[in-house]
């Protein structure tokens, strides 16, 4: 049953919505049971998995999705201090889950990883994502690489080939602006601009980026100066098409040649669009400015996390360990 419950929850996160742009759905459950607050709302998915949680562990569990980022913020926030709080929620790594720790809203899960999650599969490295000062505070909702989804089409009848230089890659925006397309597509959503500035940083020089994020480095410092000019001339040049949120049908479509996308999207490629793998569409890694540093490869860890004040904390831990 514990394997069954994993795999199902794979599944579900690859074939349901990874990102949210819109309204709250869901309403809140009863006192009985856990409730299991997100933002990557899977409408098609959340009765079989709410139902797959409940029966593996005996917790009865009430999903409540929200399909705009800046509500589930706030809705988080504003609970995460007092009994009310969700027992369980999704969140982001890094430095936003490190702001929950250091304001003591996190229950350290570093037990429930040695007893349960590791022996499920889950490999111990995934665990320094999500670790502070030696101690565990999420769970792995899901674990999602960032790359380039490419339509391979194009680049065959333009005769091109993945970049292996960032030169190379600027080559080729240039000569697929130049047929008429777009070269890069991205989400209307807010977060969507955010994630080609996190690629143009990374590419410049992964430092900066981590710089930027723990305040080390001024968003007007030279540096950051420096990574933006490049951004800028290829914003310039034409080659970001306007934000859309039908940003996969575009891309099937040939009206963009290239976007961000982490590892479960393309399964949407197939599914809707009958593209194949690898013969209609592949991926790549946006190469480092710099000849002499690898590419930067971006990847989420999404935690899982179990909030410290609950009242429903300790039936929230059983079902961790299922």
């Amino acid at each position: 049953m514990k394997r069954l419950l994993v795999l199902m929850i794979a599944l579900l996160i690859v074939s349901g919505s990874l990102f949210a742009a819109g309204g709250q759905s869901g309403a809140s459950g009863g006192a009985r049971g856990v409730e299991y607050w997100n933002d990557k709302p899977f409408p098609e998915g959340e009765a079989a998995l709410t139902k797959a949680m409940t029966d593996a562990s005996g917790v009865p569990v009430t999903m409540i999705s929200y399909t705009d980022v800046a509500s589930y913020q706030t809705a988080i926030q504003q609970s995460a201090r007092t009994p009310n709080a969700p027992g369980l929620f999704t969140w982001w790594s890094g430095f936003q889950l490190k702001t929950l720790v250091d304001n003591g809203l996190l229950e350290d899960l570093t037990d429930i990883w040695q007893t349960s999650i590791i022996p499920n599969g889950v490999s111990a490295g995934v665990a320094d994502a999500l670790k502070f000062d030696g101690k565990i505070y999420a769970a792995p909702f899901a674990l999602l690489n960032n790359t380039i989804v490419y339509n391979k089409r194009i680049f065959n009848r333009l005769g091109l080939r993945e970049p292996t230089t960032f030169n190379e890659f600027l080559d080729v925006c240039a000569r697929i602006k130049a047929a008429g397309i777009y070269p890069i597509g991205h989400h209307g959503a807010s977060w969507g601009s955010f994630v080609w500035l996190q690629i143009m940083l990374g590419s410049h020089d992964p430092q900066l980026y981590l710089d930027i994020c723990s305040g080390k480095e001024k968003y007007t410092g030279d540096r950051m100066r420096a990574a933006m000019r490049v951004w800028d001339d290829m914003l310039n040049r034409g080659y970001f098409a306007p934000p859309r949120d039908d940003w996969t049908r575009a891309l099937a479509d040939e009206e963009i040649a290239m976007a961000n996308f982490t590892t479960g999207d393309p399964v949407g490629f197939t599914r809707d669009y009958g593209l194949q793998p690898i013969v209609d569409y592949d991926t790549f890694v946006v190469p480092s400015q710099n000849p002499a540093n690898k590419a930067p490869i971006f990847f989420e860890v999404s935690p899982l996390c179990l909030s410290a004040h609950s009242a429903q904390k300790e039936q929230a831990k059983e079902l961790l360990k299922t």
